[in-house]
């Protein structure tokens, strides 16, 4: 039976990350019996330089989360960004189209002595600042793994072990949906704030 799973789960997954357009399999996520009551939406001012195939991939990627999430937080993502306008980006939750020489990337690199794929920084007025780095997003699976994790950072979850989406290196294991381990970092987080269990979420259910 493990074997069977793992090869379906793959499978899903490969097919997914090569474009095919498939819908969610109901059985191969978590089933809960009532969605979580609402306690946040972030609304993400996007660049507007991001490619329509980019601006894609950011709108799969936070349709997964908010799938996951079961209608306690609801990312809404709107490309109107001028990633000039200081302002703008100063007083919102924004996604910026960030190039390796970008000043927070190049810091990120030293700091982190690696490639960047994606940050999300907390500005002091709690507004976030997500960073993605289309050089080192080399495939669909990165990109969309990538914003996932970054989207789960904006509601204050930290790294976490294998498998998940939030786990340090998101391309090891081509992962596009939350398991149960983001599951577990989602009420470490957020049950200080609302009673919730782990099996109140739609986690992708990984292979025992």
């Amino acid at each position: 039976m493990k074997l069977f799973w793992t090869i379906i789960t793959k499978l899903y997954c490969n097919l997914l990350a090569y474009g095919f357009k498939l819908p969610k399999i109901s059985w191969l996520f978590n089933k809960p019996v009532k969605s979580v009551s609402h306690q946040l939406t972030v609304y993400i001012l996007a660049d507007t330089n991001f490619t329509k195939k980019e601006q894609l991939h950011i709108l799969y990627a936070a349709n997964n989360i908010n799938y996951f999430c079961n209608g306690m937080v609801e990312f809404e993502i709107d490309f109107k960004l001028d990633p000039n306008n200081l302002l703008d980006i100063e007083n919102n939750n924004t996604l910026i189209k960030a190039r390796l020489q970008h000043p927070t990337i190049e810091k990120a690199i030293q700091e982190h002595q690696r490639q960047i794929c994606g940050l999300c920084y907390y500005q002091p007025n709690k507004n976030r600042t997500i960073f993605l780095v289309p050089e080192n997003l080399y495939n669909s699976t990165i990109f969309q793994a990538t914003t996932a994790h970054e989207l789960l950072h904006a509601i204050w979850l930290q790294h976490t072990e294998k498998p998940s989406i939030l786990y340090d290196t998101v391309a090891y294991n081509k992962l596009l949906f939350p398991t149960k381990i983001d599951a577990q970092e989602l009420v470490r987080v957020w049950s200080t704030v609302i009673p919730i269990k782990i099996d109140q979420f739609r986690y992708f259910k990984m292979p025992n």
